[in-house]
């Protein structure tokens, strides 16, 4: 079967470009060779912009500490992106693509929850996850990850075939709890030092505002600090976060916040609770986005 010209013949030794809206004429001797050259050099161009586009993803995955992966549950096998590697100290070339290898990383306080997920999704009771968990690095260290994927594809029985998931670091944020419930006077000058926002909610009244926050919300801590002020979130995500009985739902998202004078803005948002001398203690880590660089 021949496929149909993008051409026809007209007058003499021009023809018409039946690609064109306006089936614009082209002398065959001149023009022709000028068209090809274009289409291969707009080729080039867009290959060009593919590559500085994968560049400037993985650029920004290895910034935040963010690793892709993809795992095909009928034969246990997962795919680790570079980044995911990297976060923890490995060569992805060294990673031999087994679900038993993430296991094994584990930590052992921490593979019972695992195992509970892994399985609930091969029964088709869940389609997507998040999961905290200790991982060992390539160093022999321990480091604290957010695991959070959603099935993408099923198989003809309708049963998850494929996952593709994230991994973020959460390090900071879980030495940064563990070291409040130490002691939270002598962290105050270090959050003050930390490049996002953290605030400190007890006793019905915010207890800790970092100058960052001050400077993202437009409030100064003498406004907030005693205050129970959750004007600035606008949703029904403090109401929520207050009932939770567990932190089984924190994690970094998008969210959207309204500073003091009126500004929406779209932030990183993380939420945890500690026990402080017994006290229950909401935490709140937020970095505003740069939606013009995305």
């Amino acid at each position: 079967m021949q496929s149909a010209k993008w051409w026809e013949q007209w007058d003499g030794d021009k023809i018409k470009c039946k690609l064109c809206p306006r089936f614009c004429i082209i002398d065959k001797n001149n023009r022709l060779k000028d068209i090809l050259a274009d289409k291969k050099e707009m080729n080039n161009d867009l290959r060009n912009q593919l590559k500085e586009l994968k560049q400037k993803f993985s650029f920004a995955l290895e910034k935040v500490e963010t690793g892709l992966w993809e795992w095909n549950i009928e034969d246990d096998k997962i795919v680790y992106n570079k980044e995911w590697a990297k976060i923890l100290d490995y060569h992805v070339n060294k990673l031999d693509g087994r679900l038993e290898t993430w296991r094994d990383l584990i930590h052992i306080e921490d593979k019972e929850k695992f195992d509970n997920i892994v399985n609930k999704i091969k029964a088709g009771k869940k389609k997507s996850f998040e999961f905290e968990h200790r991982l060992k690095t390539g160093n022999g260290e321990w480091k604290w990850m957010l695991a959070s994927a959603e099935v993408f594809k099923e198989n003809e029985k309708g049963e998850p075939h494929k996952i593709i998931g994230i991994h973020e670091s959460i390090d900071l944020i879980k030495n940064l709890e563990k070291s409040l419930e130490q002691n939270e006077e002598k962290f105050e000058k270090v959050l003050n030092r930390i490049p996002f926002a953290i605030l400190i909610y007890r006793n019905n009244g915010w207890r800790f505002v970092n100058k960052e926050a001050q400077e993202l919300l437009g409030y100064s801590a003498q406004e907030l600090l005693g205050s129970s002020n959750w004007n600035f979130i606008d949703s029904d995500y403090p109401k929520g976060l207050k009932k939770e009985k567990n932190s089984d739902k924190k994690k970094f998202h998008d969210l959207k916040i309204i500073d003091k004078s009126g500004t929406e803005k779209i932030v990183d948002f993380y939420a945890g609770k500690v026990n402080i001398e017994g006290k229950k203690t909401i935490i709140l880590a937020a970095k505003e986005k740069n939606l013009d660089k995305q």
